[in-house]
């Protein structure tokens, strides 16, 4: 899930699945923040904004790169996940070029979303939770603000829903059969080593606001301002300590040229 940022070197190896089995994905770029949660905390919601980018440069047919906001059971697998499911990833992924989702075989050079959930290779014990899965795939223009949701709705049901400035939405709905989720994810997946040299523009987040069933520590939310590859803005805990959220948060790769200050949404 993250980078070897300043803080938070421990977290390199937080998502170690790969998003198609016959790809070897370069490392991820993901968020500064410690958003993990352990003792029975766990979430319950995540919404975020994300800005589409521009046509990246130079990039193939087999070139793809994969933006997300996520949630994931991670240390939640030792008390809730009944049914052994794993560590697969709910995730509207936000995907320029081609990948494993339904709908993403064919997809060519441009961006489109989906609202997905990805255990590969398959790290379960139930072949129905193997693979790819996802909803209607939805074309998504640059510089558009893509708002997108994950809900725990009821019981074990979650929903994802990703809506254009247009009004037009993609939803995805899956039955977790009582797994509970305890890490937020914002990152960014490469599909080769070629793709992460290529990779050069800013990725940007707005109004992120996940909520955790009960109070969650304030190390397991709050994040800096800066960083060696990353900006944020409005870091903050409700009050109930059960709303974390983050105004903005922009980070980019090793190619790009560093941003100075995060532009309004």
């Amino acid at each position: 899930m993250f980078r070897s940022l300043s803080s938070s070197s421990l977290f390199v190896t937080l998502l170690f699945f790969l998003l198609n089995a016959s790809i070897v994905f370069a490392a991820p770029w993901g968020t500064p923040g410690p958003f993990y949660q352990r003792n029975g905390v766990h979430i319950v919601s995540l919404s975020v904004d994300m800005k589409v980018p521009d046509v990246p440069n130079n990039f193939g047919l087999s070139d793809t790169i994969f933006i997300w906001p996520a949630v994931q059971p991670g240390s939640g697998l030792q008390d809730a996940d009944p049914q052994n499911i794993g560590n697969g990833v709910l995730v509207p992924s936000l995907t320029y070029g081609r990948s494993c989702a339904p709908g993403g075989a064919s997809a060519g050079k441009s961006w489109w979303i989906s609202g997905q959930y990805l255990n590969v290779p398959a790290q379960t014990n139930d072949p129905n939770f193997a693979g790819c899965h996802g909803g209607d795939v939805m074309a998504v223009e640059p510089g558009e603000l893509i708002s997108c949701t994950i809900n725990n709705v009821g019981g074990s049901i979650w929903t994802q829903s990703c809506h254009r400035p247009s009004g037009q939405s993609v939803s995805f709905t899956i039955d977790m059969q009582g797994q509970q989720m305890n890490w937020v994810d914002l990152t960014v997946w490469k599909s080769s080593s070629r793709v992460d040299k290529l990779w050069d523009f800013p990725v940007l987040f707005y109004n992120i606001n996940f909520k955790t069933s009960t109070a969650m520590p304030a190390a397991n939310c709050l994040v800096p301002d800066s960083g060696d590859d990353f900006l944020a803005q409005g870091s903050r805990l409700s009050a109930d300590k059960r709303m974390c959220s983050l105004d903005a948060l922009v980070f980019w790769g090793p190619n790009a040229d560093p941003v100075t200050s995060i532009p309004p949404a």
